[in-house]
């Protein structure tokens, strides 16, 4: 059950991300904090959630024998899309575990 739930909110929001996104790239990135503080407030509170969400995955990726830089490095740049994809490759060792033992 967990692991379908990961696939379908990474697929999901990846595929609204690439249709939201996509359009507009990084210059619509841009203008939304130049223009708008509410963009601003959002940016610096993403960035706050992704901190905390790094400090997890660490400890966390290491225990399964993942290594965590791929996640850390891809998350400035896709954001939650990058935890997402952690949170399948870790449900994915946890089950190869499960099954050899």
């Amino acid at each position: 059950m967990r692991l379908a739930a990961v696939i379908v909110v990474l697929v999901a929001f990846t595929a609204w991300s690439l249709v939201i996104v996509a359009p507009e790239g990084l210059p619509g990135l841009l203008a939304l904090l130049r223009d708008l503080p509410w963009g601003r407030q959002v940016f610096v509170d993403l960035c706050i959630a992704l901190s905390v969400a790094w400090l997890w995955l660490v400890p966390e990726a290491r225990a399964r024998g993942i290594s965590p830089w791929p996640y850390l490095v891809a998350t400035p740049f896709v954001g939650s899309i990058s935890l997402l994809a952690f949170l399948l490759h870790r449900e994915l060792v946890v089950r190869r575990t499960a099954a050899a033992r």
